[in-house]
């Protein structure tokens, strides 16, 4: 953290326990450093140091990124969290509010305590790239707001410290929550893979769902899956680059389609001929199928047709994935996803990143991922870690596995 606030790159060389993980974000994530590599004997070798010493220096977009991070440690939201946590760290604010109390936060930094300065929308409701640039020079060259957050920073330390008004105030509100009854917490495990094997996939009216039938009629370990969970949608722009991708790739697909976020209150269900490229329907028809809203799943990555899985790294998309022996292709978009996709890719390796996801993913990147997966010797090195990855996960969830003796204990 203190490396990011200062905008230092970084040469990684992680030991134990989360260092591993940080690295991956660093490097793949951020991409504000690199990360030094041992030889064929575990040895980080003097050459090795040389090279990336020289490397970081000279990389003026891992410094770019650097100082961006750097700026953006600087800014704030105006949350009670964020607000408190910089008042704590002596960092002056660049207050952006946007709902509820933040504009109250952003009052006292601006109006009472003095350490920040507001920046300001145009009048279509943008803070452009110009105010961000202007404010931020203001802020650092001033040495009256720096003062006075060294000020502000010793009353709030002053105040958690032994003795201290928010230490005194925690204390006895303790003391009155404790008076009276005790009221249990339950506790929370992490006891690994829990998937159900599952059964067919029915629809409601009892049928098989149409795409089992239409996958039953591919060749084994053809098809490319699609599936990007039940919130996973993208603009109109987006989904014509990935059909044409598909398209170009050669391989046969089976892709859930939603309809772009700004249209779903007015077509919940997606118009394909419309969002997709004029004729792509009609001329993947052989070869392709693709679903509006929604697949079963579960019973599709256990197909024997499924080859790979472009998921959006939900975490049972992912364990079922693994389970089913899919190699994937990530395409994160929320939540905790972007940590999952770093497993898969850079620890457990049986995954690669769709490049650009952050952003906008082009066609030639979809068409070249996916060859990468079905045509190449690392796809098939995927596929072979993939074998030891499902063994384990299926050991975890067998009687006396780690998942199940876990879960009985608890």
């Amino acid at each position: 953290m203190e490396g990011m606030r200062n905008g230092v790159p970084f040469l990684c060389w992680p030991y134990f326990c989360d260092q591993f993980l940080n690295r991956s974000y660093i490097t793949s994530v951020w991409r504000t450093g690199l990360a030094v590599a041992p030889d064929a004997d575990g040895i980080i070798t003097r050459e090795e140091l040389r090279g990336k010493v020289e490397q970081v220096v000279a990389d003026a977009e891992i410094r770019e990124r650097a100082r961006l991070f750097k700026d953006a440690a600087r800014r704030s939201h105006c949350g009670c969290n964020s607000t408190i946590e910089g008042v704590l760290h002596g960092v002056p604010f660049l207050c952006c509010p946007y709902f509820a109390d933040q504009f109250c936060n952003q009052s006292y930094v601006c109006n009472v305590w003095k350490t920040g300065l507001k920046l300001c929308s145009n009048e279509q409701g943008v803070v452009t790239k110009e105010e961000i640039r202007a404010k931020v020079a203001q802020l650092l060259g001033d040495e009256h707001i720096k003062a006075r957050e060294i000020m502000w920073k010793n009353k709030a330390c002053a105040s958690i410290r032994e003795g201290g008004s928010s230490h005194e105030n925690l204390l006895r509100l303790a003391l009155r929550g404790g008076d009276g009854a005790c009221m249990p917490t339950p506790a929370v495990y992490c006891i690994g893979p829990l998937v159900n094997g599952g059964g067919k996939s029915v629809e409601s009216g009892g049928e098989r769902h149409e795409c089992l039938t239409w996958l039953d009629e591919q060749p084994k370990r053809s098809v490319v899956f699609l599936c990007f969970g039940s919130k996973g949608a993208f603009s109109s722009a987006q989904l014509r680059e990935i059909a044409r991708g598909l398209e170009r790739s050669g391989h046969r697909f089976l892709w859930a389609v939603r309809s772009p976020p700004e249209e779903q209150s007015q077509f919940p269900e997606p118009e394909l001929e419309r969002l997709l490229p004029a004729g792509f329907l009609e001329q993947t028809r052989s070869n392709g199928m693709v679903l509006k809203n929604w697949a079963p799943q579960p019973e599709v990555v256990r197909h024997e047709a499924v080859a790979a899985y472009v998921t959006h790294c939900g975490w049972n998309s992912t364990l079922e994935a693994i389970m089913s022996g899919l190699p994937m292709i990530c395409w994160p978009l929320y939540a905790e996803q972007s940590m999952n996709k770093v497993f898969m890719v850079e620890e457990m390796k049986i995954a690669v990143e769709m490049e650009g996801y952050d952003e906008f993913v082009k066609a030639e990147e979809v068409q070249a991922k996916v060859r990468l997966v079905m045509d190449t010797e690392e796809g098939k090195m995927l596929r072979e870690r993939l074998v030891l990855a499902k063994e384990k996960a299926m050991e975890a969830i067998q009687e006396g596995g780690s998942s199940q003796a876990a879960f009985a204990d608890h």
